[in-house]
């Protein structure tokens, strides 16, 4: 078996070695392209055991860092949120539903417009139909023309 790395073989260094050895009880012998052969002789179950616990030390210091920064971010930056960016802001999600209403474009032709796919429009206008069922209570009020949107 090949692998890129060694850290890519397992989330851990237990269960990469209960792998390496599940491999070679099999007679599998495991190439990793930046370190080599491994294979079932003591010095190759050594260097394994080291190269497998620094991999699995250096997720762990990424894991840390990453929340540290996280951590900082949050509490020096009050615009700071976790998560991709949404890519259909406000602004486009009403751009759309003028396009969708008053320029009768179809999901594909807004979806190119606007830079998404149809799916998001589709999520999107469906939570604009609910919220309007929240945020009309006279029938009279054109939904499409003024929306809320919710909390």
């Amino acid at each position: 078996m090949t692998v890129t790395k060694l850290d890519r073989l397992a989330r851990n260094t237990s269960q990469a070695l209960s792998l390496v050895s599940d491999f070679n009880k099999r007679g599998i012998f495991l190439h990793v392209l930046n370190i080599g052969k491994i294979d079932s002789t003591p010095s190759g179950r050594l260097l394994f055991n080291v190269f497998s616990a620094f991999a699995d030390f250096e997720r762990y210091l990424i894991v840390a860092r990453t929340q540290e920064g996280k951590a900082y971010a949050k509490k020096h930056n009050p615009n700071f949120k976790d998560g991709r960016p949404k890519k259909l802001t406000d602004s486009k999600l009403k751009y759309a539903l003028h396009l969708r209403e008053d320029e009768h474009l179809t999901y594909k032709q807004i979806a190119k417009e606007i830079g998404v796919s149809e799916s998001t429009l589709y999520k999107a206008f469906r939570r604009v139909r609910e919220e309007e069922k929240m945020c009309f209570s006279s029938p009279r009020q054109s939904p499409r023309r003024a929306f809320c949107f919710g909390p």
